[in-house]
């Protein structure tokens, strides 16, 4: 799952690519063309996803985000892919700011819920 904001999340949109910075490099360096990416607005509570990665972790476009997410994924909707709000009464604790302690949610259930509550995106 990659962060962004209100003036990170329509460049990620955009360019189809999400970033981050690069004390993050050991998680990302494990991603694979074919896995699956989810975009989390922090502000928003708004997650867009399952996007299909079609590279590895690496500086893809350096000026994008003026340069302070290098580590970069580049991503492309597909048929699966939705966006819903994480202040739903359902939504994974993986979304919200005050996980119960010791709660352990897995990439399965962040996409059956997504499923379940999300909006296609385009």
């Amino acid at each position: 799952m990659f962060l962004c904001d209100q003036t990170t999340e329509n460049e990620c949109l955009q360019k189809q690519i999400v970033g981050t910075t690069q004390l993050n490099y050991i998680w990302c360096a494990n991603i694979q063309a074919g896995d699956d990416i989810y975009l989390f607005n922090f502000n928003t509570g708004v997650v867009r996803g399952p996007y299909t990665a079609i590279s590895i972790a690496d500086c893809h476009e350096p000026t994008a985000w003026r340069g302070k997410f290098p580590v970069q994924v580049r991503i492309v909707t597909t048929p699966m892919t939705r966006q819903a709000d994480n202040r739903a009464s359902n939504a994974p604790a993986i979304l919200r700011k005050r996980r119960p302690s010791g709660a352990i949610d897995t990439a399965s259930e962040l996409f059956a819920w997504i499923q379940k509550a999300g909006i296609k995106v385009d």
